[in-house]
């Protein structure tokens, strides 16, 4: 069904491809040359292999090193408290680099006020949440946690499963006890939402869990029960709350570049900006 979507965005998807090489011409790259179908012609080529930390340079002055490079709970990397290290080259307090922005500016946050108070600031949970979105504009992708459980694997486990593949539309939700411990959502812009808030806050489902469908019908008033707090994030590439934004719209920001500036928000991926731009059409209401 993703691939669908993505086709439907113009983008041609080719699966179980197994590379040996690339052509050449007097251009540059032609094509990748595969042992399953053959060259695939193409005017560039873009490799997508995740994220390691370098950790070569502290490797050689002699600072400790995992998957990157080991700093207390503090992002002290040395006994001598004069090197810190954070974002994806770090491994703080054993948790491996998580390679996403918003850990990485939490991070710095704290660090510089760390740097700049003399009293000790009390170092916050950086690990970053699961929820994962698909930076695509046009579609909606998001999941969260495990969905592997089936029908009936637990009975303290409920799968709950929606397909309307003519409409790109999938919803997959595993619940312990009524409360979210995965999903996954393809198509459903307004059930995302809902399920992210109810996921990083451990709320409960409605026990009819069709009613989370409701959320995504145009007829519908309500388009959400559960109203996004000061402290749930917006932008999950900066970090960014709904509070924050929320100030910067009420300090006379009229624009996403404009809030961008101010809290950050809208300044990744730009998936956010959407919710930023409800924010700043009820800006009358929240003055």
């Amino acid at each position: 069904m993703l691939t669908r979507c993505l086709k439907d965005a113009g983008v041609e998807v080719i699966s179980e491809v197994k590379a040996t090489g690339i052509s050449k011409d007097e251009h540059g790259f032609a094509a990748l040359s595969t042992s399953t179908h053959g060259e695939i012609l193409g005017g560039a080529l873009l490799i997508s292999t995740g994220v390691r930390a370098r950790t070569e340079l502290a490797e050689g002055c002699g600072l400790a090193v995992g998957r990157g490079i080991k700093t207390n709970q503090f992002l002290c990397a040395d006994t001598e408290q004069r090197i810190y290290a954070l974002g994806d080259c770090a491994e703080v307090d054993g948790q491996a680099p998580v390679g996403l922005l918003a850990p990485g500016w939490a991070q710095a946050s704290w660090l510089a006020q760390h740097l700049s108070t003399p009293t000790e600031v009390p170092a916050p949970d950086f690990s970053a949440s699961d929820v994962l979105m698909l930076k695509g504009q046009g579609i909606e992708v998001a999941a969260a946690g495990d969905v592997s459980a089936g029908f009936w694997d637990k009975p303290e486990l409920q799968a709950t499963v929606f397909a309307d593949p003519s409409a790109g539309r999938y919803l997959k939700v595993v619940t312990r006890d009524g409360v979210v411990t995965g999903f996954l959502s393809i198509g459903l812009p307004q059930t995302s939402a809902e399920l992210v808030l109810a996921y990083e806050r451990g709320n409960q489902l409605p026990v009819d869990r069709s009613t989370l469908l409701r959320l995504d019908d145009p007829a519908a008033l309500d388009l959400s029960s559960v109203v996004p707090s000061d402290e749930d994030q917006l932008c999950r590439c900066s970090g960014a709350t709904y509070g924050q934004v929320t100030h910067a719209v009420g300090e006379g920001c009229t624009t996403v570049a404009q809030v961008g500036d101010s809290c950050r928000a809208g300044t990744g991926c730009g998936g956010c900006k959407s919710k930023i731009e409800e924010l700043l059409k009820k800006a009358p209401a929240l003055a």
